[in-house]
């Protein structure tokens, strides 16, 4: 990641910023690290610079999440309910009407 850093800084140098393909592909290598902190931190660099943020920015740590909380759940009905319950809410209101129905079926 620290290459890929480089390069963008060497590309700001010439004048040339990153498009938010670009910060795109380092959240989504973050989001597969599970470096969180550094994605949080991509994704504000792309909110800071006017870019801003599409879907295609969260769609990766939404998946990672949402795999989280099919490893743990089982362990309190309670509280698996709610967080299908939000996942599949916020899911609906992006319009990720696939993705909801996937979550609402393991309820």
């Amino acid at each position: 990641m620290e290459r890929s850093w480089r390069l963008i800084e060497i590309m700001a140098e010439l004048g040339i910023s990153p498009d938010r393909m670009t910060l795109n592909y380092l959240l989504t290598a973050y989001c597969f690290k599970g470096d969180l902190t550094a994605a949080s931190g991509v994704v504000k660099r792309i909110e800071e610079e006017g870019l801003g943020v599409d879907s295609r920015a969260y769609d990766v740590p939404v998946l990672d999440a949402f795999k989280f909380v099919m490893i743990c759940g089982g362990k309190e009905e309670g509280l698996d309910s709610e967080n299908f319950r939000i996942w599949g809410s916020k899911l609906i209101e992006f319009e990720r009407f696939k993705e909801a129905k996937l979550v609402l079926e393991e309820m």
